[in-house]
């Protein structure tokens, strides 16, 4: 028999749009060993987008309005039977294909609502089909009286009230179903029942009495029943095999982390070590700390060994006074010691020193007295004198005393304003004893040239040296302070002094030899060592940009 077909448009769920939409492939020249999938692909193409449709409204025991068009075109109710039967058996391959992508576990229950004629609304009579993974049921069996419990309770909980408005329904259209053949109840069934077809993942189940499936399922151990004959394995205890590999993977789980804690606690050894090696490398990169000279220094040999270490040696008096002989030999140490090998006692931060002594008319100066510290003058006994204090920033929490050993570069002390200003080029007065050792006092800062002269080349990174005059001494003041310049002064105003510390400065340029500048800057700033170290530095880059050479 000849149908007509309909455009893909006009094409609804029923009979004739299926034949219509796979008349339609069939045509375009599709495989006919594809029919199959073809028949499926127009029942998708139908179907697609139902349940987002939003004509989900029906009214009370009436059916929707696709009720009536599906039987549209049917020759009997067989024809309208297949295709419900048919859609549902493209649920069942959308959720087998679901599963296998996804590895999970999906369930499928339909039943029409409608009974064949003749029979009740029992849960017997109901059948429901069943899409369930059949790989995840063969390898997990004991899930067979789980699905069988569901089914169960679906068509009795869900099914009868089904049924029933179905009744309705139909009564609503006038259908006459009172009357009809006999029906044979099926016998009983096995907990789970076989698929319907042998590699097939449908299931038809029909419902039961009241307590028979519980009792089937406590016939059978609690296990389903395979309709196929084989009997399920019974219940065991856990591998011995899967135990110790459980075991072993546990106890190396536990080395795993253990092994890991141990790598983070080295990880922080290695990371302060290297935080306590880059610390020393800066603190040697940045710290100068001159010692007294000794016996065994004086013959370790020095890029200058030719030319004694001003530290060393005591200068020749301008003059050219006896003394400065026996100054000179005694150039190995600045201090004596008492003779009867004793040493005195260092003076304590608190104390104040000795006023300075006011100079006298006559023509020569009174030497200043020496500082105390641990030796005292030969000849003479141990006068312990203490410190002067300096108009400078507040000493900070924690800051330690630091005790100089030697006062000035001839081992003088210094005092703030102690001395009447001197002339600039004034000569060099040295006293001496003999019986003490030689006391030089620096009455003025050595002649110093604004450039190098011809031949000389400039010294700006020898910080153990003092300044000499060079060849040209200058005829006039010059129009700086000498050794405070653009990077003194900045490093000044960075450390927070005030803007008198060129004072200081001023007198440890002309008073002190390079050796002992961050000595006395420790001592009239009342600034840290490292502090110290730091602006000597800077006072000797702004000496080196002045013209004013190191001795060589």
């Amino acid at each position: 028999m000849v149908f007509d077909t309909l455009p893909l448009d006009k094409s609804q769920l029923n009979p004739i749009g299926r034949r219509s939409v796979k008349t339609y492939f069939l045509d375009t020249g599709v495989n006919p060993l594809l029919t199959s999938r073809v028949d499926s692909a127009s029942l998708g193409f139908l179907v697609s987008g139902s349940h987002a449709d939003g004509h989900h409204t029906v009214q009370r025991d009436r059916f929707h309005d696709a009720f009536c068009i599906g039987r549209r075109g049917c020759k009997d109710s067989r024809e309208n039977y297949d295709l419900r039967q048919d859609i549902f058996g493209l649920i069942c391959d959308t959720a087998c294909s679901l599963d296998r992508m996804s590895g999970g576990f999906s369930i499928a229950m339909s039943l029409s609502g409608g009974l064949r004629p003749g029979s009740r609304i029992t849960p017997e009579n109901i059948r429901a089909d069943v899409y369930v993974p059949r790989s995840l049921m063969e390898e997990l069996p004991h899930l067979k009286p789980i699905v069988a419990t569901l089914v169960q309770t679906f068509i009795k909980k869900i099914g009868v009230e089904v049924s029933e408005r179905w009744l309705r329904g139909a009564g609503g259209m006038h259908w006459d179903i009172r009357n009809g053949e006999e029906i044979t109840v099926p016998g009983t069934q096995p907990v789970f029942p076989e698929a319907i077809s042998r590699n097939s993942s449908r299931y038809a189940f029909w419902g039961r009495q009241d307590g028979e499936l519980e009792e089937l399922i406590g016939a059978e151990g609690g296990h389903g029943h395979d309709a196929s004959g084989h009997d399920m394995p019974e219940a065991r205890g856990p591998d011995p095999e899967v135990q110790r590999l459980s075991e072993e993977i546990r106890r190396l789980e536990g080395e795993n982390s253990r092994l890991r804690e141990l790598i983070e606690k080295q990880a922080a050894v290695i990371t302060a070590l290297r935080a306590a090696e880059q610390q020393r490398a800066e603190e040697v990169r940045f710290t100068f700390d001159p010692k007294p000279p000794s016996a065994s220094m004086s013959q370790v040999p020095t890029p200058r060994a030719a030319t004694p270490s001003p530290q060393d040696e005591v200068p020749a008096s301008v003059g050219g006074s006896p003394a400065a002989g026996r100054a000179s030999s005694k150039a190995s140490s600045t201090r004596s010691r008492v003779p009867g090998g004793t040493k005195a006692n260092a003076a304590t931060p608190e104390a104040v020193r000795t006023p300075p002594v006011t100079p006298s008319a006559s023509s020569k100066r009174p030497a200043r007295p020496a500082r105390s510290g641990p030796h005292a003058d030969q000849g003479g006994t141990s006068t312990p004198s203490s410190k002067v204090s300096y108009a400078s920033a507040t000493r900070r929490p924690g800051t330690p005393v630091y005790a100089r050993p030697l006062g000035s570069a001839f081992s003088t002390p210094i005092r703030a304003g102690a001395n009447p200003p001197r002339p600039l080029l004034s000569p060099v007065s040295v006293g001496s004893d003999s019986d003490t050792e030689s006391s030089v006092t620096p009455s003025s800062v050595r002649a110093r040239s604004p450039l190098p002269g011809p031949g000389i080349p400039p010294h700006a990174g020898q910080p153990s040296t003092p300044l000499r005059a060079s060849s040209t001494p200058l005829s006039r003041c010059p129009a700086v302070i000498p050794g405070f310049g653009y990077h003194s002064a900045h490093y000044l105003k960075s450390i927070g002094q005030t803007k008198y510390a060129n004072k200081a400065v001023e007198l440890v340029v002309e008073e002190c030899v390079s050796a002992l500048w961050h000595d006395e800057l420790f001592y009239l700033l009342d600034i840290t060592m490292d502090q110290a170290l730091e602006l000597a530095y800077m006072i000797m880059m702004d000496c080196d940009e002045q013209g004013l050479l190191p001795v060589d």
